[in-house]
């Protein structure tokens, strides 16, 4: 995948890593557990979480991929839940960082 920015970047893998969350709240509401939602993606790209949280966003966001939106849906229908973290406290970054 080629992205033209750090934001669309983190888009792609906020997809990719909702995909899994609700992936997983499937399986485990499938055995009968619950799960509190929304459930919360923590990201520490401000510009991805504005789009995620923002409908309106547009301008220099034109270009990106539509499912990249698919995150923005899930938010919508209240299963996730998007939050800024400094990168610093974002677990996810921890081996992607020298």
């Amino acid at each position: 995948v080629v992205v033209l920015t750090v934001t669309e970047a983190e888009l792609y893998a906020s997809v990719q890593c909702a995909q899994d969350m609700l992936f997983v709240w499937r399986i485990i509401k499938s055995i009968g557990l619950k799960v509190k939602l929304p459930m919360i993606l923590e990201l520490d790209n401000k510009g991805a979480v504005d789009i995620a949280n923002n409908w309106s966003v547009a301008g220099r966001t034109k270009h990106i991929d539509t499912k990249q939106y698919f995150v923005r849906q899930l938010k919508e229908d209240g299963i996730i839940k998007v939050r800024w973290i400094p990168g610093k406290m974002n677990e996810a970054d921890l081996y992607t960082k020298n």
